[in-house]
């Protein structure tokens, strides 16, 4: 990759690599050592990360589902996604004292290093010409997920929506000039036949059919959302990720607020004060703001593979805690669709580098057999 040099005299990388792409917070891939090699403490460490993140992505879908299965029948999908992205104000003060206290940083400096965001295009030009689109993306995107939740069990929409990678890929090939690999391409296929077996086993023309597709499309609106913030933002710092996910919480809060009222006043995603499960949103929005925390800490004191880790392991954990709790019974179909996404996903996070050697020789042992078969 190409590198260029930032007013704070910083390296950081130019935006072309699907790795980036992967995860927005992943601002230490680049800068990793080729040989990947763990002392004991960084092991348990990754492993705490690996749980924890299994743990709150599985919770934010659990109580997604039961704030809307209360007996108050709350059911505005855009008050919740305007209250849960306005708390990320808090995720630049919070990195920002985690920072203070661990590395010895004070205020200015916190302030100094995240202002550096708005440094290139100015403070007026970012937030309303760059960030304020990416925040379109992420409301509609979580107004997805929670549409789905009232359809479909957290099970199958977490696994639906592992197929996020695959359409991470697909844009990233367009939109970061990401090469063609064979290899990826296969994960895809996987992905898509995946969901395909999903919308089979539910039954098409079904209400659950409809969550499936509202699960997806949640996949691929996040897709775009992370290949943009590649895009448009590029490769920063923590200090700036966590300033740049509070200005998307500050523009919600400022903002988001004047669809839920037209919504509300027209009937179409009615909200009464009275039917809002106060206490079960509290708990869904405190986990989804712990967890976005901790992807961003995470990132910073373990390797990004861990966290990517995390969120595959919350796919047979959402699955346990439904055929436990919600006595869900998984057909053949799900079973082998689950199969199916959870492969994909792992295949897609394999390296690049490492993604293209095993294509290679993929290629060269078919090339050789069909050379070989043509001899004799």
């Amino acid at each position: 990759n190409h590198i260029k040099n930032n007013p704070n005299g910083d390296h950081r990388p130019s935006v072309d690599s699907y790795d980036l792409a992967i995860d927005y917070r992943n601002d230490k891939s680049k800068a990793q050592p080729s040989k990947f090699s763990l002392t004991w403490k960084e092991t348990v460490i990754g492993v705490i990360v690996i749980i924890l993140l299994a743990v709150s992505f599985s919770l934010v879908n659990q109580f997604g589902k039961n704030l809307y299965a209360s007996e108050k029948n709350f059911t505005s999908v855009t008050f919740y996604t305007w209250f849960a992205i306005s708390t990320y104000i808090f995720i630049f003060p919070i990195t920002s004292l985690v920072m203070m206290v661990f590395n010895g940083y004070n205020l200015q400096q916190c302030h100094r290093k995240a202002k550096l965001l708005f440094y290139e295009h100015g403070i007026l030009n970012t937030v309303f010409l760059r960030i304020l689109p990416l925040t379109f993306l992420l409301n509609t995107a979580i107004i997805s997920n929670f549409y789905a939740l009232q359809f479909i069990a957290p099970s199958d929409f977490t696994t639906i929506f592992s197929s996020v990678s695959a359409f991470v890929y697909i844009l990233s090939i367009k939109l970061l000039k990401e090469p063609f690999i064979w290899i990826r391409a296969g994960a895809v296929c996987l992905s898509i036949t995946g969901v395909v077996l999903f919308a089979y086993a539910d039954g098409f023309g079904t209400f659950a059919m409809i969550g499936v597709l509202l699960a997806l499309s949640s996949a691929i609106i996040s897709a775009l959302y992370r290949v943009s913030i590649k895009l448009i933002i590029g490769f920063r710092p923590m200090i700036q990720v966590s300033l740049f996910i509070s200005t998307i919480g500050a523009l919600t809060l400022s903002l988001s607020w004047i669809p839920v009222i037209i919504l509300s006043s027209t009937g179409v995603d009615e909200n009464l004060w009275s039917s809002i499960p106060w206490e079960t949103l509290f708990i869904v929005v405190g986990i989804s703001l712990a967890d976005n925390c901790l992807l961003i800490f995470g990132i910073a004191v373990t390797y990004p593979i861990f966290i990517s880790l995390g969120a595959l392991f919350g796919l047979p954990l959402n699955s346990i805690i439904d055929a436990i709790a919600r006595n869900l019974i998984f057909t053949e179909a799900k079973i082998f669709g689950t199969m199916l996404l959870i492969a994909g996903f792992a295949i897609l996070l394999i390296p690049t580098g490492k993604a293209q050697n095993i294509s290679k020789k993929i290629t060269n042992f078919i090339l050789c057999k069909n050379h070989k078969d043509e001899v004799l």
